[in-house]
C-alpha cells in the first residue's frame, strides 16, 4: 500500500495560489513514490481539477452534506456534486467541525454513508484533547469514535475508508504527538477494525497521522509501522513544504 500524503487546506487559498501551488508541485510529484491529494475549499475545485489532473494529484472535498438528495438545503454541497467536480476524496468529521460546528458522532456517521453511497473515498478524522489523554481516557474516546462511525458499514466498503487520528492537542499548536504515541493509537484503531471486520479487511483500511506533520518530523512519522500516511494542514499550504514531505524516503 502507497503511503497518502493529503493536504487540507482549510479556509485558506486563491485562484491564483492553486496556479502557483500547482505548478510548483511539478517536480515533487515526477519523483514521489508516494499518492498525493489535495482536499480543497468548495470554490476552488473545479480550477484545481483543471491543473492537477495531468499531474496526478488527487482532490477531495473537506465536507459534504449530510442529506442523501437534492433540495432545499441553503449552503449545502452534496457528495454527488464533490464528485461531479472531480474530486474522489472527501474529509468528514474533522476536529473542526466536531468542535465549531457541533457535529455529532451521528452526524458523521451519516455524512460518511452519503460519501460512501457517492463513491468517494472518505478521510473519517477521529482525535482526543490533551485533558482526554491526561485523564487516560483517550483510547475510549478513540474507539467510541471509530465504531460510531462505520457500525453500518460493510466488507465490501472498507477498501474506500481511510481513518485519520489527529490529537486535537496538536493541530495547529506546532507539537506532535511522538512517533511512538501516534504509532500505538494507529495500531489500536487497526485494531478496532481488525476486532469488527477481521483482520483481512483491516489491512484494506488506511490510517493517516493528522497531528502536525511537517518536512522536520515526515520521515520519522512515516516510517512507523502503523502509520500509512499524512493528514497535513499547515504545511500543504506552502508548495516547497509540502513538496519535502511528499518526497519524504521511507
Amino acid at each position: 500500500m502507497k503511503k497518502l500524503i493529503a493536504g487540507n487546506w482549510k479556509m485558506n487559498g486563491s485562484l491564483s495560489m492553486v496556479c502557483e501551488f500547482s505548478s510548483c508541485m511539478n517536480e515533487a510529484m515526477a519523483t514521489t513514490t508516494h499518492d498525493v491529494l489535495i482536499c480543497l475549499p468548495y470554490p476552488y475545485i473545479s480550477y484545481a481539477n483543471k491543473l492537477f489532473a495531468s499531474k496526478n494529484i488527487l482532490l477531495g472535498g473537506q465536507d459534504c452534506s449530510i442529506f442523501k438528495d437534492t433540495g432545499a438545503y441553503t449552503g449545502e454541497v452534496s457528495a454527488e456534486m464533490l464528485r461531479d467536480l472531480g474530486c474522489s476524496y472527501v474529509i468528514v468529521g474533522h476536529s473542526e467541525r466536531r468542535d465549531y460546528f457541533n457535529e455529532s458522532n451521528e452526524v458523521i456517521q451519516a455524512k460518511l454513508e452519503r460519501a460512501l453511497e457517492a463513491s468517494l473515498n472518505v478521510i473519517l478524522c477521529v482525535g482526543e484533547t490533551l485533558e482526554e489523554r491526561n485523564k487516560n481516557i483517550h483510547f475510549d474516546k478513540i474507539k467510541t469514535q471509530v465504531l460510531s462511525a462505520v457500525s453500518s458499514l460493510n466488507d465490501g466498503n472498507l477498501e474506500s475508508l481511510i481513518i485519520a487520528y489527529e490529537p486535537i492537542w496538536a493541530i495547529g499548536s506546532g507539537l506532535s504527538a511522538t512517533s511512538a504515541q501516534a504509532n500505538e493509537m494507529h495500531e489500536y484503531i487497526h485494531d478496532i477494525i481488525s476486532e469488527h471486520f477481521g483482520t483481512k479487511n483491516a489491512k484494506n483500511v488506511a490510517i493517516l497521522y493528522g497531528g502536525s506533520m511537517n518536512e522536520k518530523n515526515a520521515k520519522d512519522l512515516l516510517s512507523q509501522s502503523y502509520i500509512d500516511g499524512g493528514l497535513i494542514g499547515g504545511a500543504s499550504l506552502k508548495s516547497e513544504v509540502l513538496s519535502q514531505i511528499v518526497t519524504t524516503k521511507i
